[in-house]
C-alpha cells in the first residue's frame, strides 16, 4: 500500500488536468475518490482544504462540496471544526461489514433474477465483458471499478431503488478492502490469478441464474461470492502479518 502522506500525494498530482468551467466540484470529487479508493491517500489521513484548493486551482467551495459528497459515501469523515479525514478502514469490524454485504447482495441478486428485463440482462452482460478486459492489471483501480459496475447493474435489475442505494454504499466501502488486499500483490501472490478466475466464473454463474429467473440459485451464488471476497481478505491478513484479526466467522 502506498503510505505517502496527503501532502506528498497532492504534490505528486501537480500536473493533473484542470476542471472545465462549472465542473469544479465534480472534478475534485472524482479525483479525490479515486485516490482514496486506490489508497494513494491512506485511511485516517487529513485532507487539507487549502492544499486541495491549490492542487486543483479551484476555490474552497467546490472542495468543500466534494468532501461533503465523499462523506455521504462514507469515504471521508467531517468534524464540527470543518476538519476532514479519510474514513479509517476498520479491519476488526470487517466481519460485521461482511454480514451486511451478504444480506444486501443476496437480496438484490435474487430480486434481479425475479424482476430483470431484457435490457437489464444486456447491461449486466456488458459490465461483465468490461470486467474481463481489465483483469491483467491486478493493482489497478479499473478492475475494482469494473467489479462495482457489474454489481450495480445487477442491483438496477432488482428494480428496488432503496436496496440498490444501500447496496452501492456498502460496495463502495468494500472497494478499499479489495484495494488493500491487492496492495501486497507480487510475483509470490499465487492466489491472485485463481481468485480473479473465480470472480469471473461466479459472475457468469450469477448471470446465468438471473437470466433463467432462478431467484433461489441467484441468492445462493451471491452468498458464495461474498465468501470468496472474505477468503481474499483473509489471505491478505495472513500474508500481512495481521492474522490476529479474524474474518473466518462468516
Amino acid at each position: 500500500m502506498n503510505q505517502e502522506s496527503p501532502q506528498s500525494a497532492l504534490a505528486n498530482h501537480a500536473g493533473d488536468t484542470r476542471p472545465g468551467k462549472g465542473q469544479n466540484a465534480d472534478f475534485v470529487h472524482s479525483h479525490l475518490r479515486a485516490d482514496i479508493l486506490s489508497l494513494v491517500i491512506a485511511p485516517g489521513e487529513e485532507l487539507d482544504e487549502s492544499m486541495l484548493s491549490a492542487r486543483y486551482s479551484v476555490s474552497r467551495t467546490p472542495v468543500r462540496e466534494a468532501l461533503i459528497r465523499l462523506a455521504s459515501e462514507k469515504l471521508v469523515v467531517l468534524s464540527r471544526n470543518r476538519r476532514a479525514t479519510v474514513q479509517p478502514l476498520d479491519l476488526a469490524g470487517f466481519p460485521g461489514y461482511l454480514e451486511a454485504l451478504d444480506l444486501l447482495q443476496r437480496a438484490v441478486t435474487r430480486l434481479a433474477a425475479e424482476r430483470r428485463s431484457d435490457t437489464d440482462l444486456v447491461a449486466i452482460g456488458d459490465t461483465q465483458a468490461r470486467y474481463d478486459t481489465v483483469l491483467s492489471e491486478p493493482a489497478s483501480l479499473d478492475s475494482v471499478e469494473a467489479n462495482l459496475a457489474f454489481h450495480q447493474a445487477v442491483a438496477r435489475a432488482a428494480h428496488s431503488p432503496h436496496l440498490a442505494d444501500a447496496y452501492t454504499r456498502i460496495l463502495v466501502e468494500g472497494m478499499r478492502y479489495m484495494a488493500l488486499s491487492f496492495s501486497v500483490h507480487d510475483a509470490a501472490d499465487r492466489g491472485y490469478e485463481p481468485h480473479m478466475r473465480s470472480v469471473t466464473d461466479e459472475h457468469n454463474a450469477m448471470i446465468a441464474a438471473i437470466q433463467a429467473g432462478d431467484g433461489a440459485q441467484a441468492e445462493r451464488l451471491a452468498h458464495d461470492h461474498v465468501a470468496l471476497f472474505r477468503r481474499r481478505i483473509s489471505a491478505y491478513l495472513e500474508r500481512g502479518g495481521t492474522g490476529a484479526v479474524s474474518v473466518t466467522g462468516f
